[in-house]
């Protein structure tokens, strides 16, 4: 069985339709940070710095982390924004 083609114009708009669904539930932020293990958070950042310049400005940082659980992550945005920059992700607790 072959795989089915995927149109390449098919998946901006799906990537561009999921990026305004998250940028649409970060609407009342008032700081934002963007962290993930893949490029993603890179290509949603470029999206919003085209498509949604009120937001843009409160995106504070973005980092690569691979955080495992919700716990992990929070743990890793309170050390971001109490000392308001990078912190060395090692993977542990």
């Amino acid at each position: 069985m072959t795989e089915p083609v995927r149109d390449p114009e098919h998946q901006v708009d799906e990537a561009d339709r999921f990026f305004h669904e998250v940028a649409r539930a970060l609407d009342l932020a008032d700081e934002i940070l963007v962290v993930g293990p893949s490029s993603a958070k890179l290509e949603f950042v470029k999206y919003m710095n085209r498509n949604d310049h009120a937001i843009d400005p409160r995106i504070l940082g973005v980092e690569t982390v691979n955080q495992s659980d919700d716990g992990r992550l929070m743990a890793f945005a309170k050390l971001y924004f109490k000392g308001r920059g990078p912190v060395e992700d090692n993977g542990s607790s």
